[in-house]
């Protein structure tokens, strides 16, 4: 029987000592031009400067570049849905999608009126700004003309309704007699004209003698055209200027007289909800008839048909044109 040498405990000093030479960089060899360590090293890896590694072909850096992209695609694409599916979600039927649509169609059914009375309400507020400020202008008018209010050459039976005279001698409207106001400087002649006429102009100038033309003009002013000249402090409830009579119309030719119009319907211009009243007192007064103190603003006393150079018989009596 072959007798075999006797194996080394694993913690028998001989076999830690032969691990540790092995492990021992000295024990690689060194030969005698090798001094250090890292001359043995350096020796080592120099054999890898003589490895050419093999060129990758095209095919195949594209292929990997298109490896590349294709994952990156695949990541972005893969967190678009994971953030999707992180949103919370909103179950909603048709039905309940129908009830929201008629809550929104009732509240703009409801709202449309409130806003339309709203933007009126301005602008009837803003008129009667407007003839407020017309009533201090003609009392400073007033004071510096010894209480006579606007007038200029105002011969008894002219036409009043001739609205756009560019000259001084070319003026034969009513019209004329109030944009005293603004030629002499007491007035902008902007503060005459209401937000609600469409016709108002927007570039009237101090120079001017009189508003272009008819539908330019926005309020009736008393008639200048009496024998008489009408004296402001006169009578304080007298109306002096108004939104535009409801009762004419002109062209450059004639003067037209709506004879079947109710003379007690208001004015046109807030949607014949009635009309903003200038009195001689300096006060405004909102008014659904066109009746001061039993006094209809609108016509002249006893006169059922006009042609344009009536005259008022009192300078009690209102008569607001054109």
């Amino acid at each position: 029987m072959t007798e075999h040498p006797q194996q080394p405990a694993a913690n028998d000093p001989r076999l830690n000592h032969a691990i540790d030479q092995w492990l021992d960089l000295h024990s690689v060899g060194v030969r005698p031009d090798q001094d250090t360590d890292e001359q043995v090293v350096d020796d080592m890896l120099s054999h890898l400067n003589d490895w050419s590694p093999e060129q990758a072909s095209e095919s195949l850096v594209d292929d990997t570049l298109a490896f590349i992209d294709q994952y990156e695609q695949d990541q972005r694409t893969s967190m678009m849905f994971e953030s999707r599916r992180r949103l919370p979600s909103l179950p909603i039927t048709m039905p309940e999608v129908a009830a929201i649509a008629a809550m929104l169609l009732m509240a703009i059914s409801l709202g449309l009126p409130m806003l339309t009375r709203h933007r009126s309400d301005a602008r009837r507020f803003a008129c009667e700004s407007n003839l407020a400020t017309a009533g201090v202008a003609m009392g400073h008018y007033a004071n510096d003309y010894n209480g006579i209010m606007p007038r200029g050459d105002a011969r008894p039976g002219s036409a009043w309704w001739k609205v756009g005279g560019k000259a001084e001698q070319d003026v034969q409207s009513n019209s004329a007699n109030l944009y005293l106001l603004a030629r002499e400087h007491y007035i902008n002649p902007r503060s005459l004209s209401c937000p609600n006429n469409e016709n108002a102009p927007k570039d009237l100038s101090r120079d001017m003698h009189d508003w272009p033309e008819y539908n330019a003009v926005s309020y009736s002013y008393q008639n200048q055209y009496t024998p008489k000249a009408i004296k402001l402090n006169e009578n304080h409830q007298l109306a002096v200027l108004a939104d535009k009579n409801p009762l004419f119309y002109a062209d450059r030719q004639a003067l037209h007289h709506l004879a079947d119009f109710d003379p007690n319907l208001p004015s046109t211009r807030h949607n014949r909800q009635g009309q903003n009243i200038l009195l001689a007192s300096g006060s405004v007064q909102w008014s659904r008839n066109p009746v001061v103190r039993g006094d209809n603003i609108w016509t002249v006393s006893g006169i059922d048909n006009y042609t344009g150079t009536e005259t008022q018989r009192s300078t009690n009596d209102a008569f607001l044109v054109p």
